[in-house]
């Protein structure tokens, strides 16, 4: 059967043998990887922690580290906290110690270098469980934070409609009210008051 559909739609491409069968290769890989995707939206392990009265184990990193990340979560740490605004850590450094934290289970706190909603949005969709915000000053740079890291009615978070990498590409929850809800009640955001 996958020969006769293997030549009947070569005849209908301008592909090549060889590039059709790395495409067919690949299409069959995806299939197979689809498996082994997440089921679920994972919840964050901070609030599952403190909702059942019970303490929330964590680590500061400053440096950029993935594999401590996977190192401190095999060892059962609940939370981790990846810092942004002191030290040069990129987004894309961050976003990988996130990945890091996903695969134990932690959630990733990211402490962003300032109270700007497109700096707030990006960690969130990276798939931050927590943001920490740092110099706020007075009430209206609270709500400015809130607003960013809230969906509506909540705040003004900007959308992917939920197609992000934070939903496994819109392949976990496809109501999106739905996933407003869940990423709202599953987002710590903490305000940093320094002055």
């Amino acid at each position: 059967m996958f020969c006769i559909t293997l030549s009947k739609s070569i005849q209908k491409t301008s592909l090549n043998l060889k590039d059709h069968l790395c495409f067919m290769i690949m299409q069959l890989n995806f299939i197979k990887l689809k498996k082994h995707r997440r089921k679920k939206m994972s919840y964050n392990k901070i609030l599952e922690k403190v909702n059942s009265n019970e303490s929330a184990v964590g680590l500061n990193l400053a440096i950029n580290s993935p594999h401590l990340v996977e190192f401190f979560g095999s060892l059962g740490f609940d939370w981790v906290f990846i810092d942004c605004e002191h030290g040069s850590m990129t987004d894309s450094e961050a976003e990988n110690m996130i990945r890091a934290a996903e695969l134990y289970g932690m959630a990733p706190v990211v402490r962003v270098p300032g109270n700007e909603p497109h700096i707030i949005l990006k960690m969130l969709d990276a798939g931050a469980k927590g943001i920490v915000v740092p110099h706020i000053d007075n009430v209206e740079d609270a709500i400015k934070a809130r607003d960013a890291a809230k969906y509506p009615p909540l705040g003004k978070r900007g959308s992917n409609y939920g197609t992000g990498r934070n939903n496994n590409y819109g392949e976990l929850i496809k109501d999106t009210q739905e996933y407003y809800e869940f990423a709202n009640n599953n987002t710590i955001l903490f305000a940093l008051i320094e002055s």
